[in-house]
């Protein structure tokens, strides 16, 4: 018998658990992301957007599900900005952002780079930012 049988099974194991950690861990770049501002709220936390969020992807040759909860906190004379969702430069999804936090999936295509999020702004009146949507959390 040979020897060295356990060999080509290595390789194998090897081969599956680089496909598992190249394919299985989230494609977005976390640290890349630009276009909101820091952390806040509590008991539930989210991030305020300007008017274009940056959502950036490690290259995918399969279509990519984009799971986000949005909201919008209305003050007095704040309408409902609106909102655009882009695979690059193709639109994905346009509507009316929620006073509530609502969540939204989208299938980007195959090769996308990032994801763009586009929303009209207003300065807050509590703080002197130009606010756009709320982010409560993205998934990908």
């Amino acid at each position: 018998m040979n020897r060295y049988w356990h060999f080509p099974l290595a390789l194998f194991g090897l081969l599956a658990a680089l496909v598992l950690v190249a394919y299985g861990s989230s494609p977005v770049r976390w640290s890349e992301v630009r276009g909101w501002y820091a952390p806040e709220g509590a008991p539930v936390e989210f991030r305020w957007t300007g008017n274009r969020l940056l959502v950036p992807f490690a290259p995918r040759s399969v279509p990519i599900d984009v799971r986000l909860t949005l909201g919008s906190t209305r003050w007095p004379g704040r309408a409902a900005p609106r909102v655009a969702l882009l695979a690059d430069t193709q639109p994905l999804l346009a509507f009316d952002a929620p006073e509530l936090p609502t969540d939204y999936k989208v299938t980007v295509p195959p090769g996308t780079r990032a994801l763009v999020l586009l929303s009209g702004v207003d300065r807050s009146p509590f703080d002197g930012r130009y606010l756009g949507v709320q982010v409560f959390s993205i998934d990908a």
